[in-house]
């Protein structure tokens, strides 16, 4: 009788293997959840990135079609962005002047804008400013896109626009 008394009392909780065991699971669960939702966390920010430069290229092109020329660029940070700009005397109509007078009531609901020393410019999703390079030498070329996920020009050593995580577009090509 006393030994199945001992064995009731054994049998009440759980061992330590049992605890360190159930413990592993629910971490490798966890690790595993955790990556997928950072995967997922990234090409969301990629596919808002390859969504905004889309309405912007649009934007661009039809500045172009009223005014003859694509909007000059500016510079931001050592970068060349498209900014938002009013009339200046390089852009007699100003970028930003056009669109309100084109779409009033609106402003680029689906970029962000941020302002560096009085100048307001679009942002990716990473809060770095839009890249736009427009030469008024080569006038039917400009090119626009995000440093990507690192913020930098390339990846791997590269420091060319375009290469590695970098979301561009030439002239409306993603």
């Amino acid at each position: 009788m006393m030994q199945s008394k001992t064995t009731h009392k054994q049998k009440q909780g759980f061992s330590l293997v049992e605890l360190l065991v159930v413990m592993s699971i629910i971490a490798i669960l966890m690790g595993i959840v955790i990556g997928v939702s950072g995967s997922i966390q990234r090409n969301a920010a990629e596919a808002k990135a390859k969504a905004e430069i889309a309405g912007l290229m649009t934007e661009i092109e039809l500045y172009k079609a009223d005014n003859g020329q694509y909007p000059p660029s500016g510079t931001v940070g050592g970068r060349e962005v498209l900014v938002l700009y009013k009339t200046t005397a390089t852009d007699p109509d100003g970028f930003m002047d056009w669109y309100e007078d084109k779409y009033p009531g609106t402003l680029f609901d689906i970029v962000n804008i941020a302002t560096d020393s009085g100048t307001d410019y679009f942002i990716d999703p990473w809060g770095k400013g839009i890249i736009y390079e427009y030469d008024e030498s080569t006038p039917f070329i400009y090119l626009i896109g995000s440093t990507g996920t690192n913020g930098a020009n390339g990846a791997n050593g590269s420091t060319t626009f375009g290469d590695g995580d970098d979301i561009t577009s030439r002239n409306g090509q993603l």
